[in-house]
Protein backbone atom coordinates (compact mmCIF):
# COMPACT_ATOMS: atom_id res chain seq x y z
CA UNK A 1 0.00 0.00 0.00
CA UNK A 2 3.20 2.04 0.15
CA UNK A 3 2.90 3.06 4.00
CA UNK A 4 6.24 3.65 5.70
CA UNK A 5 6.42 1.32 8.80
CA UNK A 6 9.43 3.03 10.24
CA UNK A 7 6.88 6.19 10.71
CA UNK A 8 5.25 6.35 13.75
CA UNK A 9 1.78 7.93 12.41
CA UNK A 10 1.33 4.53 10.35
CA UNK A 11 2.13 2.60 13.40
CA UNK A 12 -0.55 4.43 15.29
CA UNK A 13 -2.84 4.07 12.11
CA UNK A 14 -2.45 -0.25 12.21
CA UNK A 15 -2.88 0.28 16.07
CA UNK A 16 -6.14 1.93 15.44
CA UNK A 17 -7.36 -0.19 12.84
CA UNK A 18 -6.27 -3.19 15.07
CA UNK A 19 -7.77 -1.65 18.25
CA UNK A 20 -11.48 -1.03 16.04
CA UNK A 21 -11.17 -4.44 15.06
CA UNK A 22 -10.75 -6.55 17.89
CA UNK A 23 -13.20 -4.60 19.64
CA UNK A 24 -15.29 -5.72 16.93
CA UNK A 25 -17.22 -2.40 16.79
CA UNK A 26 -17.13 -0.28 13.81
CA UNK A 27 -19.07 2.33 15.58
CA UNK A 28 -15.42 3.32 17.33
CA UNK A 29 -14.71 5.04 13.76
CA UNK A 30 -17.53 7.65 14.45
CA UNK A 31 -15.43 9.62 16.65
CA UNK A 32 -11.91 8.34 16.41
CA UNK A 33 -10.63 11.27 18.65
CA UNK A 34 -12.45 10.55 21.54
CA UNK A 35 -12.95 6.56 20.88
CA UNK A 36 -9.77 5.80 19.50
CA UNK A 37 -7.08 8.33 19.29
CA UNK A 38 -7.63 8.75 22.91
CA UNK A 39 -6.88 5.06 23.58
CA UNK A 40 -3.77 5.44 21.57
CA UNK A 41 -2.74 8.59 23.30
CA UNK A 42 -2.81 7.00 26.35
CA UNK A 43 -1.27 3.28 25.57
CA UNK A 44 1.65 5.62 23.91
CA UNK A 45 1.89 7.97 26.59
CA UNK A 46 1.57 10.94 24.01
CA UNK A 47 -1.20 13.31 23.56
CA UNK A 48 -4.28 12.98 21.37
CA UNK A 49 -3.46 15.91 19.07
CA UNK A 50 0.06 14.07 18.68
CA UNK A 51 -1.43 11.36 17.27
CA UNK A 52 -4.02 12.74 15.10
CA UNK A 53 -1.34 14.92 13.68
CA UNK A 54 0.92 11.64 12.79
CA UNK A 55 -1.75 9.84 11.38
CA UNK A 56 -2.93 12.57 9.24
CA UNK A 57 0.64 12.50 7.93
CA UNK A 58 0.64 8.93 7.42
CA UNK A 59 -2.50 9.09 5.23
CA UNK A 60 -1.21 12.10 3.16
CA UNK A 61 1.47 10.15 2.66
CA UNK A 62 -0.04 7.06 1.07
CA UNK A 63 -2.27 9.27 -1.02
CA UNK A 64 1.08 11.18 -2.48
CA UNK A 65 2.57 7.61 -3.22
CA UNK A 66 -0.52 6.21 -4.82
CA UNK A 67 -1.96 8.90 -7.09
CA UNK A 68 0.90 11.59 -6.91
CA UNK A 69 -1.49 14.04 -5.89
CA UNK A 70 -2.95 15.51 -2.28
CA UNK A 71 -6.73 14.69 -2.22
CA UNK A 72 -8.79 15.03 0.50
CA UNK A 73 -8.80 11.50 2.19
CA UNK A 74 -9.08 11.59 6.42
CA UNK A 75 -7.92 9.28 8.27
CA UNK A 76 -11.49 7.96 9.17
CA UNK A 77 -11.73 6.90 5.03
CA UNK A 78 -8.44 4.93 5.52
CA UNK A 79 -9.26 3.45 8.20
CA UNK A 80 -12.95 2.52 6.61
CA UNK A 81 -11.27 1.80 3.73
CA UNK A 82 -8.65 -1.02 5.16
CA UNK A 83 -11.59 -2.48 7.80
CA UNK A 84 -14.01 -2.86 4.96
CA UNK A 85 -11.36 -4.95 3.23
CA UNK A 86 -10.72 -7.04 6.53
CA UNK A 87 -14.24 -7.59 7.03
CA UNK A 88 -15.02 -8.72 3.76
CA UNK A 89 -11.97 -10.76 3.10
Amino acid sequence: MGYNWKYKGTNYLMEAILFIYTSNNLDLVDNLEKNVYKYIAYKNNKNVGNIKTNIIKSTERLINLKQNTIDTVTPKQVINIILNKLLID
